[in-house]
């Protein structure tokens, strides 16, 4: 399997972490990689990306976000020879009508 089919389940399965509100899956998506934020800002390895989660995501008082995000237009820029990728995805988050009123 080439790289880009490696990674690409990992982006619809970040989409199901984050809305079943599960940040250890998350991090654990990141264990041997990162994040770079907007800002700059990185977050190095599983326990960096679940703390940036549970810091930042808004969630109901069940702790889950009650989102559902529909992921397309996966892009994965992969660089063998510094063993790095890069990605991108349009998504879609959308949250139920019944839905609680989140808390950040």
């Amino acid at each position: 399997m080439d790289d880009h089919r490696a990674i690409e389940p990992l982006l619809y399965r970040h989409a199901g972490y984050m809305d079943d509100g599960d940040f250890a899956g998350i991090g654990r998506l990141f264990a041997r990689g990162g994040i770079v934020a907007s800002d700059g800002r990185r977050f190095a390895g599983a326990d960096a990306v679940r703390s940036l989660y549970e810091a930042s995501a808004r969630r109901c008082a069940d702790g889950r976000p009650r989102t559902r995000h529909l992921v397309g237009n996966g892009r994965i820029e992969v660089d063998a020879a510094a063993g790095t990728a890069r990605g991108g995805r349009a998504t879609r988050c959308s949250r139920p009508p019944n839905a609680c009123r989140c808390r950040p």
